[in-house]
């Protein structure tokens, strides 16, 4: 996957749009992104007249070769800074146009005082008149940009707004464009009216590959099961008969309640030693909100060991969720790459090692 950002400021005047742009690529880039950079204030682009740029058309051919494009600028008196709006006048040209057509978009724009929600909605009019896809945004005044490297919660939420552009682009997911900003109504000619031979591959979306391939790790019958034995053993409680109403005499312990801890430090007997050939790994699991605990796990000559805290040295993957989405994952209700791809998981590392993990564990 390959992300080209368009910077339309100069270095020493970004109100720390820079911090942002290193937040966001440092994201994409542990997810296994290459992001390259081209700065507009540096291309020599000329004022519009209408004609075409050289200089522009270089930068549409990187364009053209990337899966997904980030405008990254500062908002001046509420509009872009003038060498972005000047090349969106010359992308707006039918020469240059097709560059935007279909891709996906992420927008950053850092304002000092106020403006940055117009310089949004203006450069996400622009990105849609392109036939462009208008992804996710990303809009902060100076001092909260300045803060970024410090503040760890603002930062969590610029990352996850990169993670969520990166499964727009991963997914291949499409959005409508809505009709004003269409550049006609060729646009929205249905596929079936074309010939065969411009018909598209289909897409088939995430949750139906989940179903197909029961990666919920639980299927209907087993939901069956789970239910008809929790009515049996309610009728066997409630009956003054049954030996399970011992737990409730005095002098008999009730049985002793399994932390999510101890469950995870179980994981080794989920191991799948099959699907781990060749397989040497650290994978390290963070879990927060009602119960809190570090752990890791390595993989090595088709085994698997458990230990708890973080790793001596880093991990192949970084895995850090909720304890109740955890918990629903080791109880085989959720998928880990599900939960990944629909923001309840974050990870960082080896993005190759999260696609496998729902075959070395199998929790159902």
């Amino acid at each position: 996957m390959k992300i080209l950002t368009l910077n339309g400021n100069m270095p020493h005047y970004d109100m720390g749009l820079g911090k942002v742009l290193n937040a966001v690529n440092t994201t994409l880039a542990e997810l296994g992104v290459a992001v390259d950079e081209i700065n507009l204030s540096y291309r020599q682009i000329p004022y519009c007249d209408g004609i075409g740029s050289q200089a522009v058309t270089d930068i549409t051919a990187q364009i053209k070769n990337a899966d997904a494009v980030i405008f990254a600028c500062t908002a001046q008196i509420f509009a872009p800074t003038a060498i972005m709006q000047t090349f969106l006048e010359f992308a707006s040209l039918d020469e240059y146009r097709q560059s935007f057509k279909e891709k996906y978009c992420m927008i950053a724009v850092v304002s000092k005082n106020g403006g940055e929600r117009a310089v949004l909605e203006y450069l996400s009019r622009a990105v849609q008149s392109f036939g462009g896809y208008d992804a996710t945004r990303i809009g902060l005044r100076e001092h909260q940009a300045s803060k970024i490297e410090s503040d760890a919660n603002l930062r969590e939420i610029i990352e996850k707004e990169a993670e969520d552009f990166y499964r727009f682009v991963r997914q291949n997911r499409k959005r409508l464009i809505p009709s004003d900003a269409a550049a006609s109504d060729a646009d929205f000619v249905s596929y079936a009216k074309q010939p065969e031979e411009q018909y598209r591959p289909v897409k088939i979306p995430v949750a139906e590959l989940y179903k197909n391939y029961n990666l919920n790790a639980a299927d209907e019958k087993q939901d069956s099961d789970i239910k008809e034995l929790t009515r049996l053993f309610a009728d066997k409680i409630d009956n003054p008969n049954s030996p399970h109403t011992a737990a409730k005499m005095p002098g008999i312990a009730a049985a002793p309640v399994v932390t999510l801890q101890q469950r995870t430090r179980g994981m080794p007997r989920f191991f799948r030693a099959q699907a781990a050939d060749g397989l040497t790994a650290v994978i390290h699991i963070t879990v927060n909100g009602d119960e809190t605990f570090d752990g890791h796990i390595t993989v090595a000559n088709s085994e698997c060991a458990y230990a708890d805290g973080a790793p001596l040295s880093a991990p192949d993957l970084a895995v850090t969720a909720d304890s109740a989405v955890w918990r629903e994952i080791l109880d085989g209700k959720y998928a880990a790459q599900k939960a990944f791809m629909i923001g309840s998981l974050k990870i960082r590392g080896d993005i190759r090692l999260m696609t496998r993990f729902d075959t070395l564990f199998v929790f159902n």
